[in-house]
């Protein structure tokens, strides 16, 4: 019994600290085109307030992609995506 205990509570953590990054090693680019509305393709969708930051060419740190592509939208193609992670 209590190994089963300590193994669910090493899942949850593994999940809690590792998982919750791993898409971003398989996203080389952040795809702007997820996050406008399919009436209007110049129009970003709201965004929600999650922290997976994502660094900008001109150098400022975004909190996450959609925060990202709402400013690369509005450059009209003068900031591209550079890295994930803090500038």
């Amino acid at each position: 019994m209590k190994a089963a205990a300590v193994l669910i509570l090493l899942l949850g953590l593994y999940c809690c600290f590792f998982a919750s990054d791993a898409h971003h090693s398989y996203e080389p680019q952040v795809d702007c085109s997820a996050y406008m509305k399919l009436s209007d393709r110049t129009k970003p969708k709201g965004c929600t307030l999650e922290y997976f930051p994502v660094c900008g060419s001109n150098g400022q740190t975004y909190t996450n992609k959609c925060l990202f592509c709402r400013a690369a939208i509005a450059s009209q193609g003068k900031i591209h995506f550079k890295h994930y992670g803090k500038c």
